[in-house]
């Protein structure tokens, strides 16, 4: 891919690096290596990854240290807009993060550079209806940006339906996945009968559904591999109600790094993420780059991630529809082969990191020539 260099632009891009190797990290990760390698843009990079807490923090541990962080954060952005970076691109998972959000896009404005709020989490429907203050504050926070960027459609045709100043400044934009497809091109008859799952080992990412279902499934010849951070007082939890640690066919990897995520799922043969809400993840484009068959929740992005016959979709906390789509994959080869190729073909055509990229360089470009 060949793209157009900017001359005048100095990108300052705005996201969390890992660990954890959580989505918006992945993303991070990828989008420095390619911008590096490709000597594009000039550009710069604030980490604003939390590594200060675990994942079970309360609330007032995380408002202390949230504080502490964002005063720190905010010393570093503003040595970067005086140093003359004028386009400011921000990852956003909302939250509390929102107030760092606001900070940042008015400081900018201050500084007469150009603001762009990436938006990397699929409740902004939601926020709007319950009027909290995540609505409050993503609402200022599109006032003082320039671009707004959506990773799903939902999102986008949401908020396109809004005020002229939002929804006037809408793109969306699907995550990437920096893959070779070509040389990295798995056979089927390599994988083994593994049920692979990344991501945080909590509730909220449908864990307890799919370890039951799993125990349900009962297969002696099949692993469930569950690889991310693990919230030990959700662990505690269901064991009491579900008594799997005992079980030689789940295994917890904890956190691993991208590139032993990615041999991991190169091995498995079916991916699930029964999550109860999802942005766009970047787990999901690596699993259809592994060629994996995929069972995941209608939320977020997923369901645009698995059209034609990408992957097997399933209702937020479902678990008979789960335990029936892992039991019917796990027993048809010829389903998995079919699912996985067809994520396989469309993750190349779609997500690749040069398609992906050359559209922020249009929206980078866009703001380099006002």
């Amino acid at each position: 891919m060949k793209s157009k260099y900017m001359k005048k632009g100095k990108l300052l891009l705005v996201s969390p690096l890992p660990p954890p190797y959580g989505g918006i990290a992945r993303w991070t990760e990828q989008i420095l290596a390619y911008l590096g390698k490709n000597d594009i843009i000039i550009h710069k990079h604030l980490d604003i990854a939390v590594r200060w807490r675990s994942v079970h923090s309360g609330k007032f541990v995380r408002l202390i240290g949230g504080n502490i962080q964002l005063i720190y954060n905010y010393f570093k952005f503003l040595i970067c807009l005086i140093s003359g970076f004028n386009i400011v691109h921000l990852t956003s998972s909302g939250s509390f993060g929102l107030v760092r959000d606001v900070i940042f896009s008015i400081t900018t404005k201050l500084f007469r550079s150009k603001f762009i709020i990436h938006i990397r989490f699929g409740r902004v429907p939601n926020v709007f209806k319950l009027k909290n203050y995540e609505y409050y504050l993503l609402r200022l926070i599109f006032r003082f940006s320039d671009k707004i960027i959506c990773i799903d459609q939902n999102t986008y045709n949401f908020l396109s339906h809004q005020a002229d100043y939002i929804a006037s400044k809408l793109y969306l934009v699907p995550n990437c996945i920096d893959y070779d497809f070509e040389s990295e091109n798995i056979e089927f008859s390599a994988k083994k009968n593994i049920i692979s799952f990344v991501g945080w080992v909590k509730k909220e990412k449908g864990v307890e559904e799919l370890i039951h279902a799993f125990l349900k499934l009962n297969p002696s010849d099949w692993e469930l591999k569950l690889i991310g951070p693990i919230d030990q007082n959700f662990i505690k939890q269901i064991e009491e109600k579900h008594h799997f640690l005992k079980s030689k066919n789940i295994l917890f990897l904890e956190n691993l790094n991208n590139s032993a995520v990615l041999r991991e799922l190169a091995q498995s043969k079916i991916f699930a993420l029964p999550s109860y809400t999802e942005g766009f993840p970047n787990v999901v484009l690596e699993a259809m780059a592994t060629k994996n068959a995929i069972v995941a929740t209608k939320v977020g992005a997923i369901p645009e991630m698995l059209e034609n016959k990408a992957g097997i979709l399933v209702d937020v906390a479902d678990e008979k529809s789960l335990y029936e789509a892992l039991k019917t994959l796990s027993k048809n080869d010829s389903l998995q082969h079919l699912l996985s190729e067809n994520a396989f073909k469309r993750c190349a055509e779609v997500y690749s990191i040069e398609t992906v990229v050359n559209q922020y360089l249009d929206i980078w470009n866009s703001l380099e020539r006002k």
